[in-house]
């Protein structure tokens, strides 16, 4: 009963590092006092057998071994040969492929192990398919010897389990990789975003959409949730949430698919627009993975990077870029010389400089043109 419980909690060791990584050096050292060993290793290798893409060893083994291991043993390591022929599953030792005359004479064994007081292994073969190959082993010191079929038996258990540990380890290292790619992207928009998980809680916001929040003029965080000062509003994004997370979605929930979220302050409302994030869903049921992504417009800040963008595509001055914006609101050139107190003349000159630098000839282009930059 006692080394049943030791069983498990080696379980709980193995599936704790898969979602932590750093954890794996205490779970190989459990392993290997359970099975009968001075320390444990994972090696995961792919197309090219000789290097291992991934390596994890026990609390016990020195970090010079390690090194060393990497960057020569490893790829004259006769024990991966032989664990090519074997079938996922399937457990091993030395005497297996190896006996002790040629242990003595072998450089793996003798110029590494034997330095290191290790002699032995019992090793699992986790996964053997073409580009895929992993094992743990259970590193064993010359008075341990080879392991008897006890310690094969409770290895053979634990193989299934350090397998999918490691699977999960790999796919939630990619998702993670994916997902600060994703936010590092959104992070440098201009346009407020906030991604949404599966769940519909809020995962991350890029500084746009944190300045929008740390204002708290209509919306704000509720817990992980977005809560709206406007009742309406928050009736239309739980409605919407509803629909996007069943599938049930491909737009806003009103017929513009957008979401307005009044403001006490009485500014001009927040537009809100909601994007299912297709393909990029949840993996697993702790998914912390974007599911829906939320477009904060804000119609006092709109104008701003619009100036800055137009100006840098078309090298446009301040007042080319103003009269840009102006025309690309609906505002006409006399509103514009009106709200900055010049002559018409004055702005259809700039118009004329506007047109010859984006190379448009009537005004109807011109707007077309400088609309496709900043949709």
């Amino acid at each position: 009963m006692a080394r049943e419980a030791k069983v498990l909690d080696v379980i709980e060791h193995v599936y704790s590092a898969a979602l932590d990584g750093e954890r794996w050096p205490l779970a190989l050292t459990a392993l290997a006092d359970l099975v009968g060993g001075v320390d444990a290793t994972l090696d995961a290798r792919g197309e090219v057998y000789t290097q291992p893409l991934f390596f994890a060893a026990g609390n016990r083994l020195p970090r010079l071994e390690v090194e060393n291991y990497l960057n020569h043993y490893a790829r004259i390591s006769p024990r991966i040969p032989y664990i090519q022929t074997l079938a996922s599953g399937s457990v091993c030792h030395d005497y297996d492929f190896i006996s002790e005359r040629q242990i003595d004479r072998n450089e793996f064994y003798s110029d590494f192990l034997g330095p290191g007081g290790l002699r032995y292994v019992a090793a699992g073969v986790l996964i053997n398919r073409p580009g895929n190959l992993s094992a743990v082993a259970v590193h064993r010191s010359p008075s341990q010897g080879q392991p008897d079929a006890s310690d094969l038996s409770i290895l053979r258990r634990l193989v299934p389990h350090v397998t999918r540990a490691l699977d999960l380890h790999f796919r939630l290292e990619k998702q993670d990789g994916r997902e600060k790619r994703f936010q590092s992207l959104i992070d440098r928009l201009p346009q407020a975003i906030i991604t949404l998980d599966d769940r519909g809680q809020v995962q991350f916001a890029n500084e746009p959409a944190a300045a929008v929040l740390r204002k708290d003029d209509g919306i704000k965080l509720h817990g992980r949730r977005l809560h709206f000062a406007d009742a309406t509003a928050n009736r239309q994004m739980a409605a919407a949430l509803n629909d996007y997370l069943k599938g049930g979605a491909d737009a806003g929930i009103s017929s513009s698919g957008q979401v307005v979220a009044r403001r006490p302050s009485g500014r001009p409302a927040f537009v809100l627009a909601l994007h299912r994030l297709s393909g990029i869903g949840a993996v697993y049921e702790d998914s912390v993975t974007p599911a829906i992504a939320v477009f904060i417009s804000d119609p006092e800040m709109s104008a701003q990077p619009r100036t800055s963008v137009l100006a840098q595509v078309f090298s446009l001055t301040r007042r080319e870029a103003d009269l840009a914006v102006a025309l690309l609101q609906g505002r006409t050139l006399r509103d514009q010389a009106d709200a900055r107190g010049v002559k018409i003349s004055t702005e259809r000159s700039h118009l004329k400089s506007l047109m010859q630098k984006t190379d448009t000839h009537r005004q109807t282009d011109l707007v077309r043109l400088l609309a496709s930059f900043v949709a």
